[in-house]
């Protein structure tokens, strides 16, 4: 057999068979390996370089590692597999959702990532080709992640935790980092996870409906009086854009003569109601069940049953050709989804893409103030809406590792006053001037962290970006992070974390939405450069690599005290539906970056100065363990 391609690099021998590693399956290095002995394949176990590592066994004498580097070796192996096993545990409570709620219809997968059979994240390393290696290291930190299994394929970004284990998957083997199969991989492979559904308006199979059934499936009036009162109460129906005069107004017409409301209206009634009771359930209402008196056994029946119905009327109303309520309704509709997971799914993403089509049809993404035929009224919450709509592409695409469907110059949208409801309506011809910044409003709390999060968006389009960006680039967008931060007002910046504990609930969420979106930032803009010198990579950037481990930390201590806050009696309790899912996300992102600092700089890190990492290995590693068993205990209790 020819020898290898000559490298600067270290060889490194394949220890798979070719079969396994083809197959992407964990091979236990038998002659022949289990997994060829079960598929009747034991005469076609090979092993490429045999030979070599017979011959390094016999006569070289592998040198031992000192008891501190053994010792980091073993709790970094341990940390990553506790957020494996954090990440499994999400998987199986999805799938117990999914369990408790009736399916429609068998639908396709639809997942951030793909497994291996062994159902750990499949490395990059697998499917590695001889490239050349000065190419190599200027476009590795926006190759992303591609998985291809037999049956499904997956991308995610540089920038997405998954990739980011791989990269510690990838340093282990270059390190000399041995690992023997495990009984709780083996038993993973024995058993794979199920698959998930997507969202039901674009894969599940929904059974034909009539504008009489919509009507006659509506719950009785007291019941929906309750559901909206808890939105409109709490001031939760911010979120879905809808104003609450004007809704209110529409209600008590539908009940004094439900025929003549549009379907696509009742379609929003359903997706609220829907919305309601998962808040419900998320916030531990621990009123006593109102379906207990009617067909409806429990809420779970429940968000099964308006879920149901809005997609009903989104189908008959013909979303396609989008009218007054669509936007509204698919916005709700796309907020019940995503409570339907812990996590963040692909099919959350493609239903965005849906929405923003919809409303550029509609008109959103321009000024209203342009055009004399939109009242002044309705340019706001047009305004409103488009402004959800921008955040929310960023947030979903950030979660799922994929590019943002929208950027600035495809938009030229204003963004809304800090008003109440109560401040225009119908009849306004003038719109009043926006709100103090300290009588801070549901609305206004999005807009003062809009700058950031705009400068996040950039930060997230050079991450997805083909061609390696020139660091004086990244530099200027590391400068538009921090003038966004500063931009959002003193009292919603975090200066001390032990001083939220005296803040309101509310004031407390309004602080960390911006907060993280800054740390975040910081991680996904620096994150490629998060490397050590090489003979093939002499540019370091102490900058980046200590942005991205200070920014690691204090997106790990805002976890622990965000998920230590929302447990039962705590101050965010009844707040823990706004911050899951980013909590999540967030959380995974910060502990893989640094159990990639930890494995890529296994000897300690010597930069001096300003640029100088004030954090000790130990207390990294503490931060990582304490953050990770929260994070469990956090998802035991759900």
């Amino acid at each position: 057999m020819p020898a290898p391609k000559s490298s600067r690099q270290r060889f490194k021998p394949q220890l798979s068979c070719t079969l396994c590693r083809t197959r992407k399956l964990k091979c236990d290095r038998g002659h022949p390996c289990e997994n060829c002995i079960k598929r009747d394949l034991a005469s076609s176990c090979t092993f490429i370089h045999a030979g070599i590592l017979r011959d390094r066994a016999n006569h070289v004498q592998k040198p031992k590692a000192t008891a501190n580097t053994s010792d980091v070796h073993g709790r970094i192996k341990q940390l990553e597999e506790l957020v494996v096993s954090f990440m499994q545990q999400q998987q199986q409570q999805q799938q117990d959702r999914n369990t408790n709620q009736p399916s429609l219809a068998h639908s396709p997968t639809t997942g951030s990532e793909s497994k291996s059979e062994t159902g750990r994240p499949s490395s990059l390393s697998d499917t590695q080709v001889w490239v050349d290696q000065t190419d190599l290291i200027s476009t590795s930190g926006s190759l992303g992640r591609l998985a291809i299994d037999e049956d499904q394929q997956s991308y995610v970004g540089g920038a997405h935790w998954a990739a980011i284990l791989d990269s510690i998957s990838s340093l282990k083997e270059s390190v000399n980092y041995e690992e023997r199969p495990t009984q709780s991989d083996q038993e993973v492979e024995r058993n794979p996870p199920l698959k998930t559904r997507g969202p039901q308006l674009l894969a599940g199979f929904v059974r034909k409906a009539t504008r009489a059934d919509m009507l006659a499936s509506m719950p009785p009036k007291s019941i929906a009086d309750i559901l909206i009162a808890q939105m409109f109460d709490s001031g939760d129906i911010s979120i879905t854009g809808v104003h609450c005069g004007t809704f209110r107004k529409e209600y008590e017409q539908f009940w004094a003569d439900p025929s003549q409301a549009p379907i696509m209206w009742i379609g929003l009634l359903y997706a609220i109601m829907c919305l309601a009771t998962n808040l419900r359930i998320l916030c531990g209402n621990d009123s006593p069940d109102i379906f207990s008196q009617v067909a409806l056994r429990d809420q779970h029946e429940a968000i099964t049953l308006f879920s149901e119905k809005t997609v009903q009327c989104l189908i008959l109303g013909n979303y396609t050709e989008p009218c007054q309520y669509t936007i509204p309704t698919l916005l709700t509709y796309s907020l019940t989804e995503h409570f339907r997971s812990i996590d963040a799914q692909v099919g959350g993403w493609m239903l965005m893409g849906l929405i923003i089509r919809a409303a550029m049809r509609l008109g959103y993404h321009r000024e209203p103030s342009y055009y004399p035929n939109i009242s002044v009224y309705q340019g706001e919450v047009r305004r409103r809406i488009w402004l959800i709509i921008t955040h929310l592409d960023l947030h979903v695409s950030c979660q799922v590792g994929l590019p943002r469907m929208l950027r600035e110059d495809m938009y030229d949208t204003q963004i809304p006053r800090n008003l109440l409801d109560s401040d225009f309506d119908e009849n306004t011809t003038v719109l009043p001037p926006s709100r103090d910044g300290d009588d801070l409003t549901i609305c206004g709390s999005v807009t003062m962290k809009h700058k950031v999060t705009m400068a996040l968006g950039r930060i997230l389009d050079q991450a997805n970006a083909i061609t390696p960006m020139p660091y004086d680039e990244i530099m200027k967008l590391d400068a538009e992070l921090h003038e966004g931060y500063q931009d959002v007002p003193e009292r919603l910046r975090i200066r001390d974390l032990n001083a939220l504990r005296h803040d309101r609930p509310e004031l407390i969420v309004s602080r960390l939405g911006p907060d993280l979106m800054f740390h975040k930032g910081r991680c996904i803009l620096h994150r490629k450069y998060l490397s050590p010198p090489s003979s093939l990579n002499s540019q370091v950037h102490p900058y980046s690599i200590k942005s991205c481990v200070d920014s690691a930390m204090a997106i790990l201590s805002r976890h622990k005290y965000l998920w230590d806050e929302t447990r039962p009696g705590k101050s965010l309790y009844h707040y823990k539906w706004k911050t899951t899912t980013l909590a999540t996300q967030d959380f995974l992102l910060a502990a893989m970056l640094l159990c990639l600092y930890l494995t890529t700089f296994m000897d300690g890190e010597t930069y001096a100065g300003e640029h100088a990492i004030t954090f000790t290995r130990a207390e990294m590693l503490e931060s990582l363990e304490i953050s990770t068993q929260s994070a469990s205990d956090f998802l035991a209790n759900q």
